[in-house]
């Protein structure tokens, strides 16, 4: 049973009886080693006198989510799914904000928090007001050293996939990225270019994300100008829902895949495998990081030794995209 419908006393009237502030005594229900002894009994005693009851087995966890004007495309949709499914595997509670809504974690009672907001600095500001344990997905590269991160390992993708087209003979690849938040991606595949010796200078290329529509496959006619201009062979696309703009694009230029152009692209999940042709992808590995974030908040809040932060592999899909030159 849902222990909140049970409890209308808030962790602001259990810090007030018990004098001390509510971040302690959200430390001090969940039996955190920093609280000492008679601080954990006073606010306790605090809790069971206003009528809190608290089921040690089950953790709260806060969620932060990206800002309400974010679309929950392929990549929070999945994201979100794993994170809920793991949470329901251990028996722990999920509770969503905002970076906005933050004042409410005053109101809650909470054993840590997964970050999955990836605008640069919301965890740096959560960690800067609150002493919880924080593992952030996909979402704070330089983070405070209080939290950690688990994160798809785009540095071995990207190697992989330039290794790949290297395999069949390309030797003219470019890049085409959708956002300022690809930037992980784009340096590892100009790394990865270097390492095999291919064609970098300029072809890396900006085209639109998140839409699947006609309107940002016209979007893609510039990026496709550059292609053919540079005479590349085979591009990697790394936002994930772009593959079906791509190709409907090209098709506009007359360009065909693989025979004229080969294709690595971002899995869109259910939509890739059923393109024409199938696209040979790399796909986010989002129960492996869900599993791998909660692990480590597990450590963190049991205050045991927690790892580092940790790189989860890229799932390949290879299909019918990719051809020699």
């Amino acid at each position: 049973m849902d222990m909140r419908k049970k409890n209308p006393i808030t962790i602001r009237q259990i810090a007030e009886k018990a004098e001390v502030t509510p971040a302690t005594v959200s430390r001090a229900l969940n039996r955190h080693p920093s609280i000492s002894l008679p601080t954990v009994e006073r606010v306790t005693r605090a809790a069971r006198e206003l009528g809190y009851e608290v089921s040690p087995k089950r953790r709260v966890i806060a969620v932060l989510l990206p800002k309400s004007e974010v679309a929950f495309g392929p990549y929070f949709t999945g994201l979100s799914n794993a994170v809920r499914g793991e949470a329901a595997k251990r028996g722990w509670i999920l509770e969503a904000f905002e970076l906005g809504d933050i004042d409410f974690l005053h109101e809650r009672l909470l054993s840590g928090i997964i970050a999955l907001d990836f605008i640069p600095g919301s965890v740096r500001k959560f960690c800067d007001q609150y002493n919880l344990p924080l593992v952030s997905i996909n979402s704070a590269p330089r983070h405070p050293d209080q939290a950690r991160e688990v994160f798809s390992n785009n540095r071995k993708a990207l190697a992989d996939a330039v290794g790949y087209l290297h395999g069949y003979g390309h030797r003219r690849i470019g890049c085409l990225y959708s956002s300022s938040i690809n930037q992980r991606r784009l340096d590892a595949f100009q790394e990865a270019c270097r390492e095999f010796g291919v064609l970098t200078g300029d072809s890396c290329f900006h085209v639109p994300g998140r839409t699947i529509d006609r309107k940002h496959c016209i979007l893609f006619h510039g990026a496709i100008r550059e292609v053919i201009a540079q005479k590349l062979t085979a591009v990697i696309l790394t936002g994930e829902t772009g593959g079906p703009n791509l190709l409907a694009a090209l098709r506009e230029f007359r360009l065909w895949v693989p025979e004229d152009l080969s294709v690595i692209a971002w899995e869109t999940p259910q939509v890739s495998e059923y393109l024409d042709p199938p696209l040979t992808t790399f796909e986010q590995d989002f129960r492996g990081m869900a599993a791998a974030a909660f692990n480590i908040l597990d450590e963190l809040m049991n205050r045991r030794p927690a790892a580092a932060d940790v790189a989860v592999d890229y799932l390949f899909h290879e299909r019918r995209s990719v051809a020699p030159p």
